[in-house]
C-alpha cells in the first residue's frame, strides 16, 4: 500500500482503479489527493502491476537469473510455506509445495523444520534437475501474479480475467479465487502472514474473513 500511495498521492495523479480504489482512499489519511474513480474511456486510467504496488517478493525473468543471495529467500520462502503446509488452502499451491517435496528426500520430522528444507534445497538445486523444477515453478508462479495488473479492466493481463484462465469454473469459484489469492500471499509476499495482507490485495476481506472464523477454511481443512 505505501508503494501506490508514494506514487499516488505525492503527484496527484489521478488514480482509478475501480473497487481497490476505493478501499485505498477511504483507508488513509491522504485520500484528499485521490480523484474520484474514472471511466474505462478515459485517457487518465492508470494500470498498475502487482509489483509496483503491493510488498511482493522481486522477481527477475527467470529463477536462474538470481544471485545466491536472492535465491536464498525464495528457498526460505518455499520452507516457511512447505513447513505450514496444513494451512495450504489451494489445490494450485498443494501442486507448488507440497506434492513435490519428496525430491528432497528428508523425513517427516526433519519437513518440520523450515531450516532443514532450506539446507536441503540449497543443497541439491544444483545439480538435482528435480528440485531446479520445484523451486523453477515456485518462482514462476509468484513471477505470473507479480506481472498481474489492475486498474484497467481491458489490460490483456488483468488480474480478474487471468485468474480464470487457471482455476477451474464452477459453483465454488469464487471460493477457490480466494483461497488462491490467499495462498499467493503467503508465498509470493514479503511479509507472508495473513494477519499483514496489503489492503487492496484481491479478496482481502474474504480471506481475512475464512481465516480467523471457526466455520471458515479451518474446519474442514481441505483444498480446492
Amino acid at each position: 500500500m505505501s508503494t501506490l500511495l508514494s506514487k499516488i498521492a505525492g503527484g496527484g495523479a489521478a488514480l482509478a482503479i475501480g473497487a481497490t480504489s476505493t478501499v485505498l482512499a477511504k483507508n488513509n489519511p491522504q485520500r484528499e489527493n485521490f480523484l474520484n474513480v474514472t471511466s474505462e474511456t478515459w485517457s487518465n486510467r492508470v494500470s498498475y502491476k502487482f509489483e509496483d504496488v503491493f510488498d511482493l517478493l522481486s522477481t527477475k525473468k527467470d529463477y536462474s537469473q538470481l544471485n545466491s543471495s536472492e535465491k536464498q529467500k525464495w528457498q526460505r520462502k518455499f520452507a516457511d510455506f512447505y513447513k505450514n503446509r496444513d494451512k495450504v488452502r489451494s489445490l494450485i499451491f498443494e501442486e507448488l509445495v507440497i506434492k513435490p517435496a519428496h525430491a528432497l528426500s528428508l523425513s517427516n520430522e526433519q519437513l518440520s523444520h523450515a531450516q532443514h528444507i532450506e539446507d536441503q534445497i540449497k543443497k541439491l538445486e544444483e545439480t538435482n534437475k528435480e528440485v531446479q523444477k520445484i523451486m523453477q515453478d515456485f518462482y514462476q508462479e509468484c513471477r505470473k501474479v507479480s506481472s498481474f495488473i489492475f486498474g484497467k479492466t481491458k489490460h490483456p493481463n488483468y488480474y480478474e480475467n487471468e485468474i480464470k484462465k487457471f482455476i477451474n469454473p464452477g459453483e465454488e469459484l469464487k471460493d477457490r479465487t480466494a483461497r488462491y489469492w490467499r495462498d499467493a500471499w503467503i508465498g509470493c509476499s514479503k511479509p507472508g502472514s495473513t494477519t499483514s495482507i496489503d489492503i487492496g490485495w484481491p479478496d482481502r476481506d474474504e480471506i481475512l474473513k475464512q481465516e480467523k472464523s471457526s466455520n471458515g477454511w479451518n474446519k474442514e481443512n481441505k483444498r480446492m
